[in-house]
């Protein structure tokens, strides 16, 4: 009975021992600890070979404190600024996912703490994917969007002045009564998003990629009438004679259900790679 209890007491030592399990933060410092004593007393066994000498012994002391407490220093601040590094990229994991939230409340109480944290022009919201969020009344202004994703987001009546949209992805994307003063749209993808009463010139319209379905800001559905890139290259695609005025007046009014169906067919998804 006794072997048998000392048996399990080594085989569960080697258990730890073989999954780290014993190394916690505590025992790693007394092991440190450990050896740093036999380190020390090595050390005063080869520099005192004659014996110990108290006053050399407190005039080494000196030097070497000082150049322990130096390191100690430096230690310490690289670990806090690890730690801060790390506590930030956990808040902006946070803070993004609660900003691409489907509730208002939370997606605009999100985005005030980001923009209080300057979050909105440092680069983290590039590429940021805010699908489906509700951002109703959200004010971006000066922020940077550069390909964001935001299909199916509700930007209704919300505040993009200023802001660095190239690239963005506004698919089926609610902007209407949205502010996009001074916005640089270049190369952003606009489909079947609902621009009525959106703030917006046509000088910037031109600078878009695509535009098919959308509704613009007159409440009248654009028909192809800037001849952007993107939708001249999807309507070829789609073997649509582009050269044919009426063809393709056909084609940009194609109901989003319908639009949406010849996706299925064509074993596609609208992602921004689409429109390369």
């Amino acid at each position: 009975m006794y072997e048998e209890k000392e048996l399990g007491k080594i085989l569960g030592f080697w258990y730890r021992v073989k999954h780290y399990q014993w190394l916690t933060t505590f025992n790693a410092a007394i092991l440190i600890l450990f050896i740093g004593i036999i380190v020390i007393a090595k050390g005063f066994a080869i520099q005192y070979p004659d014996g110990f000498n108290l006053k050399q012994f407190i005039n080494d002391f000196y030097a070497n404190a000082g150049t322990e407490l130096i390191s100690i220093a430096i230690t310490v601040l690289i670990i806090d600024t690890l730690n801060r590094r790390q506590a930030d990229k956990f808040e902006k994991r946070r803070l993004l996912r609660e900003l691409s939230s489907s509730h208002n409340e939370i997606a605009l109480r999100a985005l005030k703490e980001i923009m209080a944290n300057g979050y909105h022009v440092d680069g983290s919201l590039v590429s940021a994917d805010l699908f489906g969020s509700d951002l109703r009344g959200a004010e971006f202004f000066g922020g940077d969007l550069r390909e964001a994703g935001l299909h199916f987001a509700n930007l209704e009546g919300a505040d993009l002045s200023g802001v660095n949209c190239t690239r963005i992805v506004f698919w089926k994307t609610n902007l209407k009564n949205a502010r996009l003063d001074q916005a640089t749209l270049k190369d952003a993808t606009m489909i079947y998003c609902d621009l009525r009463g959106a703030r917006v010139t046509r000088t910037q319209l031109f600078t878009v990629r695509s535009l098919r379905g959308t509704t613009l800001p007159n409440g009248r559905l654009y028909e192809g009438e800037f001849g952007l890139e993107g939708d001249t290259k999807q309507a070829r695609a789609d073997g649509v004679n582009i050269n044919d005025a009426n063809a393709l007046t056909q084609w940009y009014k194609i109901s989003y259900e319908d639009f949406y169906r010849s996706l299925d067919l064509r074993k596609s998804r609208p992602e921004i790679t689409d429109w390369e």
